[in-house]
């Protein structure tokens, strides 16, 4: 049984301290508008991705996971741009204002079409 296409199971989200420490080390940063990246291109396995909203910008919970939400989603629905190399990928919130869904939908496109071209 395979999952829906859009699906994002938890085998996709980036997790375990050793795993993002790596990342954070040995990967590439880049940014774009409002979002900051890092990844990290494997030989095998799936992409796997994390959010991350900084405290410092927004100090209330709620609107740091709209935020997380909104990028997860984002990925979720245009995840099929990148190839099923096994990138993992942090993806940090850099702005100051809250945005809205197609303005971070359109960020996301970006980068991930970014990472596919590298």
């Amino acid at each position: 049984m395979s999952a829906a296409p859009h699906a994002f199971p938890k085998n996709e989200k980036l997790c375990g301290k050793t795993t993002i420490a790596r990342v954070m080390k040995k990967g590439h940063w880049f940014s774009s508008t409002f979002l900051r990246v890092c990844y990290l291109k494997e030989e095998q396995g799936r992409n796997r991705i994390l959010t991350s909203v900084p405290k410092r910008y927004f100090k209330r919970a709620v609107k740091r996971n709209l935020l997380k939400r909104r990028i997860r989603e984002a990925y979720r629905l245009n995840k099929e741009l990148l190839p099923q190399e096994g990138y993992l990928i942090m993806l940090v919130y850099t702005g100051v204002e809250v945005a809205d869904f197609p303005s971070i939908e359109a960020e996301v496109r970006s980068v991930l079409k970014k990472l596919a071209s590298r």
